[in-house]
């Protein structure tokens, strides 16, 4: 949030009830980390992200070949509107 007091989670049916996790996802060929970052969000929330608002934070090594852990911050666009789902 643009407070900073207020974070997205999201949950999957395959981890246990309560489980929630921060978004994850991959970087498409020729695509920029940050237009990851807001692709990402809006494919597994519906969340559109303000542009510009992507901020890398830091990185860690990753067990996977090929791969690597990329940590970013972004705002949702407040002038989208947000549609829940109920479960």
């Amino acid at each position: 949030s643009r407070c900073g007091e207020k974070i997205l989670l999201a949950n999957s049916p395959r981890h246990p009830p309560g489980l929630h996790t921060v978004l994850a996802g991959f970087v498409e060929v020729g695509e920029t980390y940050e237009a990851a970052v807001a692709r990402e969000a809006f494919e597994e929330t519906g969340v559109v992200v303000d542009e510009g608002s992507p901020t890398y934070i830091g990185s860690q090594p990753w067990p996977f070949p090929q791969s690597s852990m990329i940590g970013f911050t972004a705002t949702a666009d407040h002038t989208s509107p947000l549609v829940l789902q109920e479960e």
